[in-house]
């Protein structure tokens, strides 16, 4: 009788802590409707051109893992012809709790933290040509557009902004035309770089800091994944680190 007793507690507790354990690794957050409204605002006021109302698709290709732990998805939104030419920086962080910054024209390219652990975003407009630009962040959230170099004469219309090192306190730019034939550096320092007008000093080849010696680090996934719902209604992102799923649309209605 006592042996019986035993292993039913045994199983119970059994049961106790597989029921804990599965609970944490299936806490879920969902977009919140304050967030879906904003999403929706900004591509009404985005959209230039007309397009199928039904099939808005909401993009979430590009995500990442922070340093501090949060999730930082850049939400693809349609614009020009319902491209996905615009995007909105939104975060979730370790206690499912939802923050976003204002929609930003033109399409993300690269994502970077410096040694001050402050971010670097590079972004291209793509409407009749491809022209860069360039934000930074202390948050990843709320970003400072910053005033690139004049008179790079790289192209005309067709521009990329391929690299933005910090080494030593300055920050290092490098352009390029189409299939990189033309191709420009440019430097100041770092608060320099933040400041309104920056002081840009075009740099030779010789000049230029090789990429082994950058102290920008670009961000990337991490342990997130993320995966379509087989009815494609739903994206989800899962971490086991944080033993927590993420979810949001596809598609805004």
């Amino acid at each position: 009788m006592l042996k019986n007793l035993g292993l039913v507690l045994i199983a119970l507790l059994v049961n106790f802590i597989f029921n804990t354990v599965s609970y944490a690794e299936t806490a879920v957050y969902t977009l919140p409707p304050a967030l879906q409204q904003q999403l929706k605002l900004a591509t009404e006021q985005l959209r230039k051109a007309e397009c199928d109302e039904a099939k808005l698709s909401l993009s979430s290709e590009l995500f990442y893992s922070l340093p501090t732990g949060e999730l930082l998805i850049l939400m693809g939104l349609p614009s020009y012809m319902c491209h996905i030419g615009s995007f909105m920086p939104t975060m979730v962080d370790r206690q499912g709790h939802w923050s976003w910054g204002d929609a930003i024209d033109g399409y993300p390219a690269l994502l970077l933290t410096d040694s001050t652990r402050g971010y670097w975003l590079v972004s291209h407009g793509e409407i009749e040509g491809v022209y860069p630009e360039l934000r930074h962040s202390r948050d990843g959230l709320h970003w400072q557009e910053i005033t690139l170099p004049e008179s790079r004469n790289i192209d005309c219309c067709f521009e990329w902004l391929k690299q933005v090192c910090e080494v030593d306190g300055q920050i290092q730019l490098q352009f390029s035309g189409m299939d990189d034939e033309v191709t420009g550096f440019w430097s100041t320092t770092l608060n320099d770089s933040l400041t309104a007008t920056p002081h840009w000093q075009k740099r030779t080849p010789e000049q230029v800091q090789p990429a082994t010696q950058c102290q920008t680090t670009p961000l990337n996934q991490g342990n997130w994944q993320r995966k379509l719902s087989p009815n494609g209604k739903t994206v989800r992102f899962q971490s086991t680190q944080q033993r927590s799923t993420v979810v949001i649309p596809n598609w805004l209605k």
